[in-house]
């Protein structure tokens, strides 16, 4: 565990039916995906 963790309930999501499409995915959530996220967003990436 990790100290951002701290204090918070991990949750769990269901699994895909179907295919989605996308034009990037990013993996991981901390400060650098969350970045990469965001940049890309405004860039109009899906």
């Amino acid at each position: 565990m990790v100290l951002w963790e701290i204090g918070f309930e991990k949750r769990s999501f269901p699994s895909l039916n179907e295919d989605i499409a996308a034009d990037v995915i990013v993996i991981g959530a901390g400060i650098t995906g969350l970045s990469a996220a965001y940049l890309l967003q405004k860039k109009g990436k899906k």
